[in-house]
């Protein structure tokens, strides 16, 4: 049916009839620009709302392969710690043997001839409390310290000068109220 059926049907005369028609049609031509417009401005919020979900789809890939390289290198550093503690752990060892058979060099009895140099020596070293161990850093400086009197001719270590434990000496050597089979005692004591 058209336009002008429509308005006839309705009862418009024949002389107003043209003019109605051009007001009919202008009214819904305003209405179907009002309709397009109302779907441009969707159809363009669409397209903004596609292009930030796409934009978001592509920060939510990116941020998934940081979070994985993170993983990577968490995992690599956790890894690198792993063999850090154990190499330090085995330094450590290392460390504390050496200070151990070092250490030897100031185990002897009161009445031996280099006592009292040697016991003035002692005093520069860290010795461990009863019941603790001396730590990395402590070892490192004794270590450090011996090698240095060792390399100055302060020490010279003689197997027949130590009484043959296998344990640093106590952080006091015995004074002439103790004897030295009570002392060795304490050696062995604090240390096991």
């Amino acid at each position: 049916m058209t336009i002008e059926e429509i308005l006839r049907k309705h009862g418009v005369a024949e002389e107003k009839l043209t003019e109605a028609k051009a007001d009919f049609q202008t009214a819904v031509e305003a209405e179907h620009r009002g309709l397009l417009d109302r779907v441009r401005t969707l159809s363009s919020k669409n397209n903004k709302f596609e292009a930030d979900l796409t934009e978001r789809d592509a920060k939510i890939v990116t941020l998934g392969e940081t979070i994985e390289a993170q993983k990577v290198s968490i995992s690599k550093t956790t890894e690198l710690e792993t063999q850090l503690n154990v190499f330090k752990t085995a330094k450590t060892t290392e460390l504390k043997s050496k200070w151990i058979e070092s250490a030897k060099f100031f185990d002897v009895p009161d009445t031996h001839k280099d006592y009292a140099r040697r016991n003035a020596i002692k005093a520069m070293f860290n010795f461990a409390e009863e019941g603790k161990e001396l730590t990395p850093e402590q070892l490192t400086s004794n270590m450090s310290q011996y090698e240095l009197l060792q390399k100055a001719g302060s020490i010279e270590f003689k197997p027949e000068d130590a009484n043959y434990n296998d344990k640093a000496p106590a952080k006091d050597p015995p004074t002439g109220k103790q004897s030295m089979e009570d002392y060795a005692k304490s050696v062995v004591q604090f240390n096991s």
